[in-house]
Order: structure tokens, then C-alpha cells, then sequence
């Protein structure tokens, strides 16, 4: 592969994991929001499981649009 079709289709990767990201960092918002108001209503309540796990992807996702910028600056 030449390197602007990787360059190409590094590109559209990144924009791919940008909405994810966008969308998980919604779904997490959501979620906190929630948890806050059932401890407030039930006490110290543990985070859910549901909500470790989105964030934990989106850790990776925004690992992996690091490593994508880090080789080709310009898809930012």
C-alpha cells in the first residue's frame, strides 16, 4: 500500500474512532448522571459494570487515535 492510501485510510479510521469516542463520552455522561442520582437517593452506590466497561473502551479507542496521530499528524 502506498503511503497516501494508508495516509487515506488512517484518515478514515480516525474519523470513525472520533464518533465513537463522541458517542461513548455521551453514553458515559449519561450514565455518571444517573449513578449520581441513585447514590444520592440510595447512598454510596458502586459504579455499574456497564459503565466501567464504556469507559475503558473508550480509553482504548482514544489510545488508538493517539497511536494514528502520532504516525500521520495531519488526520487530526
Amino acid at each position: 500500500m502506498t503511503r497516501s492510501r494508508e495516509r487515506a485510510q488512517a484518515q478514515l479510521f480516525a474519523d470513525i474512532l472520533r464518533q465513537e469516542v463522541a458517542q461513548m463520552n455521551k453514553s458515559i455522561t449519561k450514565a455518571e448522571s444517573r449513578w449520581r442520582q441513585r447514590c444520592e437517593v440510595e447512598g454510596d452506590v458502586d459504579p455499574p459494570e456497564r459503565l466501567r466497561l464504556v469507559r475503558g473502551r473508550m480509553e482504548e479507542a482514544v489510545k488508538m487515535l493517539d497511536a494514528l496521530n502520532a504516525r500521520f499528524p495531519s488526520n487530526r
